[in-house]
């Protein structure tokens, strides 16, 4: 257990957006974002390419997931980079158990007092 904690803490690498955003200036293949829509509600998902998959959302065609077609306008609120999809399934099923509060916390960079990488080991530790 404290092994796959300490791979988490290696591989967890949350990023804030950044309006110059470069996915040449991550080494990981996967990453799990949050989307906000026009009424508010937080979307989570996870893709190899950020930029690619918020464009197909915001297109609201047949690649754009279901439940955010016709909410627009959609704001890419946060992303971060995981090592594998494997963790990024993961950390989708984690974040989208949380309530819209928590959620609300880790794109204001804190969750429950501490950053939000501290959160999920600590969290993934108790599991």
């Amino acid at each position: 257990m404290q092994q796959s904690l300490k791979r988490f803490a290696r591989i967890a690498n949350w990023r804030k957006i950044e309006r110059n955003y470069s996915g040449s200036n991550f080494l990981s293949n996967w990453f799990v974002y949050l989307i906000r829509t026009r009424n508010g509600a937080l979307y989570t998902g996870i893709t190899k390419d950020v930029e690619r998959r918020f464009s197909e959302h915001q297109s609201g065609g047949p690649r754009a997931a279901k439940a955010l077609r016709g909410r627009g306008p959609l704001k890419l609120e946060f992303y971060c980079a995981v090592a594998d999809k494997s963790e990024a399934l993961k950390l989708e099923m984690q974040i989208k158990k949380w309530p819209k509060k928590k959620k609300e916390a880790l794109i204001a960079g804190s969750v429950g007092g501490t950053t939000a990488g501290e959160q999920l080991r600590a969290s993934r530790e108790m599991a």
